[in-house]
């Protein structure tokens, strides 16, 4: 199958950028799973200074993944932990 040369540098693009959202995805999977583990220490022991520090910077990288992916919803809900971290912490 032949496509023009624009053509065939658009589908590249777009399995590039398919390729980056299940990378995107899994990551903020994962992240997910760390954060969900943080909060079970923290709620034990909320001055647990780096499973707050480590959960901050999880929440941060998904809120820079659901950037790329322009997924509002979980950008605002990582946002919105974020904040009630701090708040609850008195950072």
């Amino acid at each position: 199958m032949n496509f023009p040369v624009g053509e065939t540098g658009r589908l590249e693009t777009m399995a590039l950028e398919q390729k980056y959202q299940v990378l995107f995805q899994k990551e903020c999977l994962q992240l997910s799973y760390s954060v969900a583990k943080n909060a079970k220490v923290l709620a034990k022991n909320p001055h647990d200074k780096t499973a707050l520090k480590d959960t901050l910077q999880y929440l941060d990288t998904i809120i820079g993944s659901a950037r790329f992916l322009e997924n509002k919803k979980l950008e605002s809900v990582a946002t919105s932990l974020i904040n009630s971290l701090i708040q609850k912490s008195n950072l």
